[in-house]
């Protein structure tokens, strides 16, 4: 009876013992699953802000973070890690690691600001997102390039962007040709030296300029797209933004600004327009304006009114003291009244006789002060 006791107590404490080893180990494994998920976040986040800032001459941060990207997108997005408490990890990362997560908001903002996702190949969401070598067998290899293939990983693009990528490559090599220095890069634009020390020959743009418009051409009809989308979508730890504005790849972007900056002042191959318009157009207006002025002045402005004022034909002088002409060699019937100034030779009735008397009044109290009054004589009537 006490053996069965003693056997019944071992057993007891031996279940109590493997009990409490199997929490601890559980304990610890999750403890553990926290931990790992942490170390490889930061370690994605330390990759893709390494790639940020050393892919930029040219701007190439597209191709080479995607497979990193990917993979944070993935660890971000998965729900099986917990700790002992059943809490998720990524919630634990959230409230304890916030340098890590303004670090994990800066990486996907500018990602997402860089439309890094119209320029790549496409994979399913339950596909591998490990971006190797391997995952791209069902992409055809594309040829050897003489300048790209050593600045952008050319086998995560989609096809449309290999295909600019190629193109861009026979302008590049058209262009170098020209330059005579091999050891530089158009695209490198920390590198690249001034265009002075340069010995550009002048048929660059000749030669090259069946290559430069091709690709741009390529680059409007294949590549240069509007983005339509309205609103704002957010998710946790991966923001995405969308508004009205063209949509192009950054890598693609710099690329094509990059070409554009070399054809036009680089090897300023300008299109040399001749318009006659500049100098011709104020003259236009001037002539224009003068004629519309006219114009309106003619058929809206009035012409002055010319008015009639009338004088009269005959005023009679007043003398104060009644002087009176001396007649006593003049008839009386050959005597007129004395005219007013100004209207001498107003009555057409009236012939002037050679027989002209003129006398001079300096009387200060006549009508005529300092005047010379004409007394025209009129033929007798008999």
């Amino acid at each position: 009876m006490t053996l069965k006791k003693t056997l019944s107590s071992i057993i007891f404490l031996l279940a109590i013992y493997f009990k409490a080893c199997s929490t601890l180990g559980n304990d610890s494994t999750n403890s553990n699953v926290c931990i790992e998920y942490r170390k490889n976040v930061s370690i994605y986040v330390k990759n893709i802000i390494y790639n940020m800032s050393t892919k930029t001459a040219p701007v190439s941060f597209c191709g080479w973070c995607s497979e990193t990207v990917y993979k944070l997108k993935k660890v971000l997005g998965k729900q099986e890690a917990y700790n002992a408490d059943g809490k998720a990890c990524v919630d634990l990362l959230a409230n304890t690691e916030r340098g890590t997560i303004d670090s994990i908001d800066f990486i996907f903002d500018k990602w997402n600001r860089s439309f890094c996702s119209h320029c790549l190949e496409e994979f399913s969401s339950d596909q591998n997102t490990s971006l190797s070598t391997g995952s791209f067998n069902n992409i055809e290899g594309s040829r050897h390039l003489l300048h790209t293939d050593s600045l952008y990983n050319l086998q995560v693009y989609s096809k449309n962007v290999r295909t600019f990528f190629e193109k861009l490559d026979d302008a590049l090599s058209c262009f170098m040709q020209f330059i005579n220095n091999p050891n530089i890069s158009i695209l490198n634009v920390l590198n690249f030296p001034s265009s002075s020390t340069l010995n550009i020959s002048s048929t660059v743009c000749h030669n090259c300029s069946a290559a430069y418009y091709g690709l741009l051409d390529y680059y409007t009809n294949n590549l240069l797209r509007y983005n339509s989308l309205e609103g704002e979508h957010r998710n946790f730890l991966l923001k995405e933004h969308s508004s009205h504005r063209f949509a192009v790849c950054l890598d693609v972007q710099n690329a094509i600004n990059r070409t554009q900056w070399a054809w036009y002042n680089l090897f300023r191959c300008r299109t040399e327009e001749v318009s006659h318009i500049g100098f011709f157009l104020p003259l236009i207006v001037c002539v224009t304006f003068l004629i519309i002025f006219h114009c309106l002045a003619q058929s809206l402005c009035r012409y002055p009114v010319h008015l009639l004022v009338y004088r009269p034909k005959r005023v009679e002088p007043t003398v104060r003291n009644q002087r009176i002409l001396s007649t006593a060699s003049i008839p009386r019937a050959q005597m007129s009244l004395v005219r007013s100034y100004g209207s001498i030779g107003s009555v057409e009735d009236n012939t002037i006789d050679s027989n002209l008397i003129a006398k001079a009044y300096s009387q200060p109290d006549s009508l005529f002060d300092n005047r010379t009054v004409a007394i025209r004589t009129t033929e007798s009537r008999d």
